[in-house]
Order: structure tokens, then C-alpha cells, then sequence
């Protein structure tokens, strides 16, 4: 029986009415915002003029969380402004204007570091255990380690006021660029996400000249954006300088919550068994007939089904499928979806990509997609759904008990999908239809252990390199060829050279090297799923409580906790491999018959 009776008539875009009506022009918004000035000078002051003792501090980290709360309510509303409409100018004013509000509360923070350092043991230990704190006791622990590894309060304050138009205005100023790229295609402009999207068209002379025109479209910007790069990088170092932060990688590692070792453990063990993917590509190249296979000819679909899946038939599949796992997730994302929380209209002027933002004050979600009726949309926006699905889990939790790193946010994510992806198959109703969607998904481990992998050594590189001044873009270019072809064996004839200037993620201020989180995500989620199909029964439970920790412990503290492996260890990851290895030979057998 079909939970979405009406699913044919699923609206493909957003409610954002419902948080604050009027869009950037919102009343609501902007008093909200005007309010969150004030309360930000008040707690400025107090934390200033603050007496340390138990009930102040107490006080104080509820008046903070409460703001964050505001701050977060706010900022996920123009994220979506933003990204559905990258013309809209108000909405990049008021992100500008949210950045000078964060920087706010990031100074009180700071004072709050400081604060905390203050404390005998014999008092931090009431503090942590009162009623109040002990909740988020995890959160205060670790406020404390990072204060003591910081510039004196005074400085960090002037690092984060000049961060504003500094270090996350050239974050900002990425946007604004590829803002305004347009990509000409058959007598029609098309955004960067559209021309994405056409990277999976069967015809590779399709693939291909897309492919050259968003090199050309990046080209002719790439000196500002490699400007921007360098800027950005080097105000981010330059501030590590000053905290005696040696290793560039020691913030990305500590935000997420995890070892380098157990990183360094997880490339390790894809590295070993990379063949396996690379004879994939070139299989793939021999049953297309193709002489060159290049980076955008990764995602060619390997069989002639074309079929479109409608909005209201993938949505109808995911709920189907969650509810095989979880009855509360199967309920959730029938709500999420009939509520309107999904953004997913192909249209042009929206940004390119996904994601799920959070909005902790209303105890609502909402997705941002584009969906063009394929396979792949539909296990993005299972993969979105889980995102939406975590949070849920956490809102009844205080906020900085329910604060993961980026490690553990892809987890829920990349498990949702893996169910629907895996459930897709199993129904498939053809051999070409089994073919596409197990192509799907080992195109997406092949961009977990090889994509994600060069985005991780074209950083590690440039940033060694940035230590010593600005990368050119010539350099630029050739690191990220470099960057490539290790990570994928060489196994490629054409590579995107220009790959550090469309992707996003290599401009985020506040989630540096964002890119070895996924593939810590997709392979722990292989964890999970396992756990998932020894104990279905109990799995609901198991995994609701898991993402409760998710924001109270690091992920080896988790890992230990609920699926008692050690990370450190390559065995975890070298049976989650092995689960992608089995989908490859999997193709490969069917592709012999």
C-alpha cells in the first residue's frame, strides 16, 4: 500500500514559509536577527564582567547555547535563500550580515574558553556534574582542552572580528564567483549543478563537451578564485602560526572528533584494494566501446535504461524502504516529504550540490536537492532524508549535547542510502536496470576512495606548499593532476585540472578538509548496516541510541561503545571494504553472462 496516496502530486519545493514568511524580504527574520544584536551585546558583557564561580558559568553556557540555537535557526534559513536563488542579492546581504552576528557569539565563546580554564579540578568536577551541565558534560571538556591550546583570549577576539571580512569573506566571495558562471549548451544557459547533472548522459560526446565547458566556464575565472584559494588558506595558517598549531591537519582532526591515526588507517587499507576499482573503470571503458575514459565519463550509465523515476515514486521507494528498518524513520520521512521540508525543482540560478539544513528552534529540517528523474536523485535524497532523519533523533537533547563532527553527520546519511540502494537492486526488474543501479553504487565508492582521496592529497599538498607563499595557478592545476592520478592509479586519459576551482568544499572557513568525512561516513555507516542486518529486530533501538552519542563522544569512544571495533585497526575497515569489493564482482559476473 502506498503511504503517499497522493505522491504523484509531491511538490518539488520548499516550504520556507513556515520558519519565517516573506523569504529575504521577511519581517520575522529580520527581527529576529535585529534581536539576536542585542542579545549578543548583553551576553558580551556578561561574560566580560562575569564572577567565576559554579551558578555564573552555569548561567552563562545556557544563555550561550540558547543564542546558538537563534543563530542556527537564522543561519540555516539564509543558507536555503541563498541556495535556491543565487541571484538573490537581499539574501547575500544578510548572509554577509550573519557572519558579523557569528563572529559575535564566537567572541563570547572565546570568553567562555577562558572562563573555564579559571577553575580548580575540585570545582570544574561540581560544574560538570551539576544538573544542569552534566548533560552536556562531554561538550565542556572539550571547551576546555581547545581553550588551553589557543592565543590569549584578547587575540583570539581580534582573530574572530577580522575573520568576518577576512578568512569567511573569502569563503562568501567563492559563492558570489561561481554565482555568476553560466554554462552555454545547445542555445540554452544552464547552471554549474545542471551541467553536473548531464556528466551521467549515456552519449559521451555529451559527457565530453561538458566536460570541457566547465573546464573552460572555471578557466576563465580561475585566477580569482585561485586568489581567493590562497587568501583563505593563508589567513587559515597564518592563525594556526600564532596558536602553535604545527600540523595544518591538527583542526580538522580535532572538529571531527577523531585520530589521525585512525585516518591514516582508513586510506591505508583503500589504498590496498584500489585495483579492484580501477579494473572496474576500465571494464566499464571496454563495454562502452570507449578509446578514452576520463573523469567525465566516470559516471556513464553502463546499460541503455534510461527510465525516469517521477519525485512522488523515488519518495514512495525510500519511505517503502525505511520502513523495512525503522518504523520512526519510515514515519519521518513521510512527514518530511508531505510537509514540504524538500527542495528539489531542476531549475536554473540554484546552487549546485546538497544538503540538509537544520533548524533546532522550529524542530524542523530542510533538504536542498535538484532531481532529474534518475537513480542517483534517488539515493540523494535518501541520503538527505538521513541527514534529516539524525536530527530528529537529537531535538529533544540539549543543543551542545547534540553538536557532531562532520565524521559522524555523513553516517545516518550514507546508511539511508545504502538501504535504498541496496533495496533497489534486489527489486530490480531487468538485467539492465540491475546493472544501473549497481553501476550507481560502485560509482559512488569509486568517488569515496578515489575522488574523496584526491581532494584529501591535492589539500595536503597545497597546503604544504601555501606555507610557503602563494600557489600559482598553474601549480594549482598541477597539484590536483597530480592529486588525481595518484588516487586513481592513473587509471583515467583525461583529468579536470581545474577540479580545485569547482568544488565548494575546498572554501569552507568553518569545516577545514572537509572531504575525508565522507568516506569516514560511508564506510563506518558499513558498519552500522551490518548491524542493521545481524539484528533487524533490534537494530531500531540499537541505532537510535548510537545517534544520540553521535554528539557526546569521539568516534572511537562511538565505535567502541555500540559496534565494539577499535578504528585504529584496519580490520573494521578492511571488512567494510570488502562489502564494496563484493558489489564489483557482483557487476562483473553479471556483465560476463
Amino acid at each position: 500500500m502506498n503511504r503517499l496516496d497522493d505522491h504523484d502530486k509531491l511538490s518539488l519545493t520548499w516550504d520556507l514559509n513556515k520558519i519565517f514568511s516573506g523569504g529575504s524580504d521577511s519581517y520575522q527574520l529580520k527581527e529576529m536577527m535585529s534581536e539576536l544584536e542585542q542579545e549578543l551585546k548583553d551576553l558580551a558583557n556578561k561574560s566580560s564582567e562575569l564572577i567565576v564561580d559554579t551558578k555564573s558559568v552555569s548561567n552563562l553556557v545556557q544563555s550561550c547555547q540558547d543564542t546558538r540555537d537563534k543563530l542556527r535557526e537564522v543561519g540555516a534559513f539564509i543558507r536555503c535563500l541563498v541556495s535556491q536563488d543565487q541571484t538573490d542579492k537581499e539574501a547575500q546581504r544578510l548572509e554577509a550580515y550573519l557572519g558579523q552576528l557569528e563572529a559575535k557569539l564566537e567572541a563570547v565563546m572565546i570568553d567562555l574558553e577562558s572562563i573555564v580554564q579559571e577553575f580548580w579540578e575540585e570545582d570544574w568536577q561540581k560544574l560538570i556534574n551539576s544538573q544542569e551541565i552534566n548533560p552536556i558534560k562531554f561538550f565542556m571538556e572539550e571547551l576546555r582542552a581547545k581553550g588551553k591550546n589557543k592565543m590569549a583570549p584578547d587575540k583570539e577576539k581580534l582573530a574572530a572580528d577580522l575573520a568576518v571580512d577576512g578568512y569567511h569573506g573569502w569563503g562568501q566571495l567563492y559563492h558570489t564567483i561561481i554565482g555568476d558562471i553560466e554554462i552555454q549548451y545547445q542555445d540554452q544557459i544552464i547552471s554549474v549543478g545542471q551541467a553536473h547533472n548531464l556528466l551521467s548522459d549515456p552519449n559521451q560526446n555529451v559527457r565530453f563537451e561538458i566536460g570541457q565547458k566547465i573546464e573552460e566556464a572555471f578557466q576563465n575565472k580561475e585566477h580569482l578564485i585561485a586568489n581567493t584559494l590562497n587568501h583563505l588558506a593563508g589567513y587559515r595558517l597564518n592563525l594556526y602560526k600564532h596558536r602553535h598549531w604545527d600540523d595544518f591537519l591538527y583542526e580538522a582532526m580535532t572538529i571531527n572528533r577523531v585520530s589521525q591515526k585512525t585516518i591514516e588507517t582508513m586510506w591505508d587499507t583503500i589504498s590496498k584494494y584500489k585495483e579492484t576499482f580501477t579494473d572496474y573503470y576500465e571494464n566499464k571503458k571496454q563495454f562502452l566501446n570507449l578509446e578514452k575514459f576520463g573523469w567525465f565519463d566516470r559516471n556513464a550509465p553502463l546499460s541503455s535504461d534510461d527510465s525516469q523515476i517521477e519525485f512522488g515514486e523515488g519518495a514512495q521507494f525510500i519511505i517503502d524502504q525505511f520502513e523495512k528498518v525503522s518504523q520512526e524513520m519510515a514515519d519521518f520521512a513521510e512527514m518530511a516529504l508531505i510537509n514540504r521540508w524538500v527542495e528539489a525543482e531542476n531549475r536554473a540560478n540554484k546552487r549546485p550540490g546538497g544538503f540538509c539544513a537544520t533548524f533546532p528552534m522550529s524542530g524542523e529540517s530542510r533538504i536542498f536537492m535538484t532531481y532529474s528523474g534518475t537513480s542517483r536523485n534517488v539515493a540523494t535524497l535518501a541520503h538527505e532524508l538521513g541527514h534529516a532523519y539524525h536530527q530528529w533523533t537529537l531535538k529533544e537533547l540539549p543543543s551542545f549535547s547534540a553538536k557532531y563532527p562532520m565524521t559522524l553527520a555523513e553516517t545516518a546519511s550514507t546508511f539511508a542510502e545504502q538501504v535504498v540502494s541496496d533495496a533497489a537492486i534486489e527489486a530490480s526488474q531487468s538485467k539492465e536496470e540491475m546493472i544501473t543501479l549497481l553501476d550507481d553504487k560502485i560509482s559512488r565508492s569509486c568517488a569515496f576512495f578515489m575522488d574523496l582521496h584526491s581532494r584529501f592529497l591535492f589539500e595536503t599538498s597545497f597546503y604544504r606548499e601555501r606555507e610557503a607563499g602563494p600557489v600559482d595557478v598553474d601549480r594549482l592545476n598541477q597539484l590536483m593532476v597530480e592529486a588525481q592520478r595518484k588516487a586513481y592509479l592513473n587509471s583515467l586519459d583525461h583529468w579536470h585540472p581545474r577540479f580545485w576551482a569547482t568544488k565548494l568544499h575546498f572554501y569552507l572557513t568553518k569545516v577545514p578538509f572537509y572531504n575525508f568525512p565522507y568516506t569516514f561516513g560511508y564506510l563506518f555507516s558499513m558498519g552500522i548496516y551490518a548491524l542493521y542486518k545481524n539484528s533487524p529486530e533490534d537494530f531500531p533501538e540499537i541505532y537510535k541510541k548510537l545517534l544520540k552519542d553521535t554528539g557526546s563522544m569521539t568516534v572511537e569512544e562511538l565505535a567502541w561503545k555500540h559496534m565494539g571495533t577499535d578504528l585504529t585497526k584496519p580490520d573494521f575497515w578492511e571488512e567494510a571494504v570488502a562489502n564494496c569489493i563484493a558489489d564489483v564482482d557482483k557487476l562483473n559476473s553479471i556483465l560476463k553472462d
